[in-house]
């Protein structure tokens, strides 16, 4: 299979060779399945199996040093390669965890003045390098909540966005 990108669960079978680097050539065998729910055919490759990793043209041998660190450490590790993106996406986009204290909370992305709808602004910058792109670029950003229609009186501001997130408890999620 041929594909411009792939999105994999980090399973065991990958984590005994550490973290991937770019130009890394991976070879494994997989389930391939297909989502027809959507209007274009989506693929999926599941369950790999007989791992192996490339790099420079030597094959890796398992090292087996990520499987010995808890899962939490695993994300943490993922967020540190990872910050430029995480930087953007947090600052882009504050309700990736649903706010129940603000059931008609709509949020208005200003990019030089220019605003977006959290929808336009996803099909403008669906893509991760797109985003770090911007989130680095010297646009200025600006990020308005509302609860409601967007009109002033329905501003929710930063700080009482930050207060909430602040009482919460999100360790389910990690």
């Amino acid at each position: 299979m041929i594909a411009d990108h792939l999105w994999m669960n980090l399973t065991k079978q990958f984590l005994t060779y550490g973290w991937l680097e770019k130009g890394d050539v991976l070879q494994f065998d997989g389930r391939i399945t297909d989502d027809q729910s959507k209007q274009e055919k989506i693929y999926d490759i599941e369950q790999p199996t007989k791992v192996s990793i490339v790099r420079n043209g030597v094959e890796l041998m398992p090292d087996f040093v990520l499987l010995k660190k808890t899962y939490a450490d695993l994300v943490k590790e993922i967020k540190e390669h990872n910050k430029e993106y995480y930087a953007a996406r947090d600052f882009i986009d504050a309700t990736y965890l649903t706010i129940q204290h603000w059931p008609k909370l709509q949020v208005i992305m200003m990019i030089d003045e220019q605003p977006y709808t959290q929808e336009e602004f996803k099909q403008r910058y669906f893509d991760r390098d797109a985003l770090i792109e911007l989130h680095n670029s010297d646009k200025v950003l600006k990020r308005i909540s509302y609860n409601g229609e967007v009109k002033s009186e329905n501003i929710i501001s930063e700080s009482d966005i930050n207060a909430y997130f602040e009482k919460q408890d999100f360790s389910q999620f990690f």
